[in-house]
């Protein structure tokens, strides 16, 4: 039998081990359980809720959805944009002027940017913006007063930095390389110090790629 001090000082030992274990993610939604994987990327508060890119089969087939997510109402699904995971390698979301934009495949023609209708549930094209049979829009980013983003205009001019006023107008904002097919390929867009920095290909400074920032101005 053991001692009252050395019971007391085991029990101490187990709580201590029971307080210091390592807490672990938990799945807060299985957005594909039929299969294996749901494909989820581009996470975005909105209007309360987390909203994402998914593939939720029992709702799109084998299309992206846009999926949104609270601890009260679990995963609800959206809209669709109607592009596979295949053609949609890398989702994104933005939301300007109160709404929710992300590359969208509307049925019949070719990648725009889509705007979320979470009452009706569905997706609706904002835009049709740059060429619209390949590459879709991507790194949607706000500054200012419009949304950027980089976008391939057209086989010769390359995927360049773009941007959409509140209007929905498209315009090309920059181009990095005039050569044929070259663009500069702005990624990873973000606002810090009143500019918007972003990775892209300096072709036309020949300096490969380099950290770039526009103030607007």
């Amino acid at each position: 039998m053991l001692k009252p001090a050395v019971a007391r000082f085991i029990g101490l030992l187990l709580a201590a081990g029971a307080s210091s274990a390592t807490p672990a993610p938990f799945l807060a939604a299985d957005i594909n359980p039929v299969g294996y994987s749901g494909n989820v990327q581009a996470l975005e508060v909105f209007n309360g809720s987390l909203v994402f890119g998914g593939n939720d089969p029992m709702a799109g087939g084998a299309t992206l959805d846009v999926i949104s997510y609270h601890p009260t109402a679990g995963a609800v699904t959206e809209a669709s944009n109607f592009a596979t995971h295949a053609s949609l390698p890398a989702f994104y979301l933005c939301e300007f002027n109160g709404r929710l934009f992300f590359p969208f495949l509307p049925r019949g023609s070719g990648f725009g940017l889509g705007v979320l209708d979470q009452d009706a549930k569905q997706a609706t094209l904002a835009v049709a913006i740059g060429m619209t049979t390949s590459p879709f829009p991507a790194f949607m980013t706000v500054f200012g007063e419009r949304m950027f983003m980089g976008v391939l205009g057209s086989d010769a001019q390359g995927r360049e930095l773009w941007a959409v006023d509140a209007a929905m107008n498209p315009s090309l904002i920059h181009e990095f390389s005039t050569a044929v097919t070259m663009g500069g390929d702005p990624k990873y867009l973000t606002v810090f110090d009143n500019k918007l920095f972003m990775q892209a290909n300096s072709l036309a400074m020949n300096k490969g790629v380099e950290l770039f920032a526009y103030d607007g101005h």
